[in-house]
């Protein structure tokens, strides 16, 4: 599926930053590189993603001080509401 938005929130805190993929729609295998200023003292994120469906994905509990590298799933695989 196509990607049309990828945000990052504190962890439970649902306060969406800006979009990530400034550079526009990321394709089906496709990849795309950000900078996140990230707080050390809390590592974990959410991270929430619109499919060209319209329906917004979340991918929960990701520690960015972990790893420099971020897989979405499948939609398919998530949970996915619409807003």
């Amino acid at each position: 599926m196509i990607l049309t938005g990828v945000r990052i929130s504190p962890y439970d805190a649902n306060a969406w930053g800006f979009n990530l993929n400034i550079s526009g729609n990321v394709g089906i295998n496709q990849s795309f590189d950000f900078t996140q200023k990230v707080d050390s003292s809390n590592c974990i994120y959410d991270i929430r993603f619109r499919g060209e469906d319209d329906k917004y994905y979340y991918l929960k509990s990701v520690d960015l001080c972990a790893s420099k590298t971020i897989i979405l799933p499948s939609p398919a695989d998530l949970e996915k509401t619409e807003e």
